[in-house]
């Protein structure tokens, strides 16, 4: 699976928001182990579909899946990949 992609512009932009509290030295993505980091977003991921499945599932055990049930997802940005 390709790593994250990151422009040249993305680190300048970086380099502009360095003086922040938040924000660290620039890093390219190896050397802030962005191949980590994408497991771990993924990882995430799975998870969330795991718990979103057994929801189904149990609606479907239950038949409350046919009557009429709007499922609603939502969600933020998501973690920090850090």
């Amino acid at each position: 699976m390709p790593g994250p992609h990151f422009k040249e512009s993305d680190l300048e932009a970086q380099a502009k928001l360095a003086q922040c509290d938040f924000q660290d030295e620039i890093r390219t993505p190896e050397e802030h182990n962005a191949k980590l980091a994408q497991a771990r977003y993924y990882a995430m991921i799975a998870q969330i579909d795991d718990q979103f499945g057994r929801i189904l599932k149990t609606l479907d055990e239950t038949g409350q899946r046919k009557r009429n049930t709007v499922i609603i997802f939502t969600s933020d940005h998501g973690e920090s990949l850090q």
